[in-house]
C-alpha cells in the first residue's frame, strides 16, 4: 500500500486522490523526473514510494498564483521550504534551474516516469512536453496534472502532440502510454 501521509501535510494543489494514484504508480519506478515540484507535495509521495532516484528541476522563483496563497516571506524562500519538506529523502536530486537548463544536465532515454507540473499555458506546457520526450526510457511514461477544462492550454497541447495521453480518473491527472508503444504522437 502506498504511503502518501507525509505528502498530505505539505501545501500544494495536488489533491489527496492524485497523491494516492501517483504514490501507487511510482512504486516500481527506478528513475523519476519531476518538472515543477514547488513545495514538494507530489515529490514527497514520489520519494516515499519509488524504488529509485527522484530528480526535481525548478527555479523556485515564485509567481503571482503562489503569492495569492503564501505570505511574501515564503514566496521568497520556496526552495528552502521545499528542502525542509523533503528532509530525510536519500533518493532525491535537486536541480535549481529553468527546465531547459536543468534537462541539459540529464541523460537521454533514462527516466521511466516523468511528471510535468510546471506552467499550464499552451506554449510553456507544449515546450515542456516536447523537451521531456527524449529523456524517457523505452518503457517510460509521461504524466502530469491539469487535464481539465480549466487549463485549456494543457488539453490543447496534449491533443496536438500526445493524443494517446488519457486522463486517469484521479482528478486532473493524465498519463501517456510507454514511449515504446506510442504510435500517434508528434513528439519525435
Amino acid at each position: 500500500m502506498a504511503n502518501f501521509k507525509n505528502a498530505l501535510s505539505i501545501d500544494g494543489w495536488v489533491t489527496e486522490k492524485e497523491l494516492e494514484w501517483l504514490a501507487n504508480r511510482v512504486a516500481n519506478s527506478r528513475n523519476i523526473l519531476e518538472l515543477g515540484p514547488w513545495l514538494g507535495r507530489a515529490t514527497r509521495a514520489f520519494v516515499d514510494n519509488a524504488q529509485g532516484m527522484v530528480t526535481c528541476i525548478d527555479l523556485w522563483d515564485g509567481d503571482s498564483k503562489e503569492s495569492l496563497i503564501l505570505p511574501e516571506s515564503q514566496v521568497e524562500n520556496l526552495q528552502t521550504i521545499f528542502l525542509y519538506n523533503l528532509q530525510g529523502a536519500s533518493n532525491l536530486r535537486v536541480i535549481k534551474a529553468s527546465f531547459e537548463e536543468g534537462l541539459q544536465q540529464l541523460p537521454y532515454d533514462y527516466y521511466d516516469f516523468i511528471f510535468i507540473d510546471g506552467a499550464a499555458d499552451y506554449e510553456s506546457f507544449k515546450r515542456d512536453l516536447l523537451n521531456c520526450y527524449q529523456y524517457l526510457s523505452y518503457d517510460g511514461v509521461l504524466c502530469g496534472r491539469r487535464y481539465t477544462n480549466s487549463y485549456p492550454g494543457v488539453k490543447k497541447a496534449l491533443r496536438e502532440i500526445l493524443p494517446e495521453a488519457k486522463p486517469v480518473g484521479a482528478d486532473s491527472l493524465w498519463i501517456s502510454p510507454p514511449k515504446g508503444l506510442l504510435r500517434n504522437s508528434n513528439l519525435t
